[in-house]
């Protein structure tokens, strides 16, 4: 997930992963090897900006809670689906 992540913030600043210096920098902004999720108090607070719009799109895509996981799995897939397709 971190990888991910760090990866998206790269490519929204527009750092060319050749420029070696400036992916250091702005990955070390966001990167702290001492916490328990790997993540710097930035990184974090980006991150969750990244959940946030994860668990909007989820209130968009079910109208009711799913009452296991496999109704949610098989509703998630089809509304990814939906979404991939039209994009």
């Amino acid at each position: 997930m971190v990888a991910l992540f760090l990866s998206a913030e790269l490519n929204e600043l527009g750092v060319d992963m050749k420029q070696r210096d400036l992916v250091n920098e702005e990955i070390s902004k966001l990167v702290s090897p001492n916490t328990q999720s790997y993540l710097s108090d930035l990184g974090m607070r980006e991150f969750n900006k990244y959940v946030y719009g994860g668990f909007n799109v989820l209130l968009d895509w079910f109208d009711d809670r799913p009452r296991s996981l496999e109704t949610f799995l098989l509703n998630f897939k089809n509304e990814l689906d939906k979404a991939l397709n039209s994009s």
